[in-house]
């Protein structure tokens, strides 16, 4: 497979992986009770709550899109060759 063709697909784990990191770092936010936000803004739980699930939800979408991705890709070059519809009928040259 290309590296051009190699690229959604590589794009996609990053998200995928930026999901997780997301999830995790809200995640912990939310554990350890920190409502400060920085910059002397403070976050009430209802709004952490709602960025985890916001994170949770983009992290569930970046699974199914990669899941999906990785399906409709084939894994080996002999995966991407088309077979006849008999098994009998072989191009012989």
């Amino acid at each position: 497979m290309s590296e051009k063709a190699d690229g959604p697909a590589r794009v996609r784990l990053v998200g995928l992986w930026a999901s997780i990191v997301a999830v995790i770092a809200v995640s912990v936010t939310v554990v350890a009770d920190n409502h400060r936000a920085g910059f002397g803004r403070v976050v009430p739980r209802e709004e952490q709550m709602v960025l985890l699930l916001i994170a949770v939800l983009l992290f569930v979408i970046q699974v199914i899109a990669y899941l999906i991705s990785r399906t409709r890709r084939p894994s080996t070059p002999a995966a991407a060759r088309t077979r006849s519809a008999a098994p009998s009928a072989e191009n012989r040259s």
